[in-house]
Order: structure tokens, then C-alpha cells, then sequence
């Protein structure tokens, strides 16, 4: 949560001085929230996120470097700089993305539920993250 904090002020820095390109949406005063209930996942849940997602990302397990590096569009980011702030995604930390319209996460959400339950009571299989 303070990683998340000290994150998010380092971001509204570097946006108000020019540095990052597009829109940065913050999550100040709200790291609370993403990091309690992700932690509270196990490693192979899945998260999917809105347009406010770098702390997400970084509750999740993405390392700081690769989401400050995806708001910079450089391609050591965690979407290689295609992303940006409202697009973060990685499959080895099973983050699905943040996604900048209301509803469009909402059907994401639901397929990826939908395949951890089949894959956990019909299959009869972990989750395996690659």
C-alpha cells in the first residue's frame, strides 16, 4: 500500500512536469482498496482492472520498474509501451488489464471466471500460470 502511495505521487510528479505522453489517471488515497483485496487472492487469480490500474498492477506483483516504464511508453513496460496508464496487462502475474470504458470489463471478468471454474470442477486441473 505504500509502495502504491509513493507510486502514484511519483506518476502525478512527472505528468504536471510533462514527462509521460496521454492521460495518467491516478489512484491516490484509494491503494487501500486494490491492495487489500488482492492480496487475499491466491497467485493464479485473475484481476481485472479499470482505467486506475497502476496500483492494481502493482498489488498483483508487477514489478515498479515495468509499470513506471509502460506510463514512460518505453519498451521495458509491462505491455512493452503500448499500454499506457489505462491498459496495463500481464499474463505471468494473471493481471487481465485495465480497461478505459465502464463495461467493457465486465464480459473479460466473466469469461475468466467462468474458465477457472470449468478448469477447476469439470477439468479437474490447477490453473497453471505460465
Amino acid at each position: 500500500m505504500i509502495l502504491g502511495r509513493a507510486f502514484e505521487d511519483m506518476c502525478a510528479q512527472m505528468y504536471y512536469r510533462e514527462k509521460m505522453f496521454g492521460l495518467v489517471h491516478l489512484y491516490n488515497g484509494q491503494e487501500a482498496v486494490s491492495t487489500g483485496f488482492i492480496k487475499l487472492l491466491k497467485r493464479e487469480d485473475s484481476v481485472v482492472s479499470t482505467y486506475r490500474d497502476h496500483v492494481h498492477a502493482l498489488s498483483k506483483g508487477v514489478p515498479a520498474r515495468a509499470v513506471m516504464s509502460e506510463l514512460f511508453g518505453k519498451t521495458t513496460g509491462c505491455c512493452r509501451g503500448q499500454g499506457g496508464s489505462m491498459h496495463m496487462f500481464s499474463r505471468e502475474h494473471s493481471l487481465l488489464g485495465g480497461f478505459s470504458f465502464i463495461g467493457e470489463r465486465i464480459p473479460v471478468a466473466t469469461g475468466a471466471a467462468f474458465t477457472s471454474k470449468y478448469r477447476r470442477e469439470v477439468l479437474k486441473r490447477q490453473i497453471v500460470i505460465m
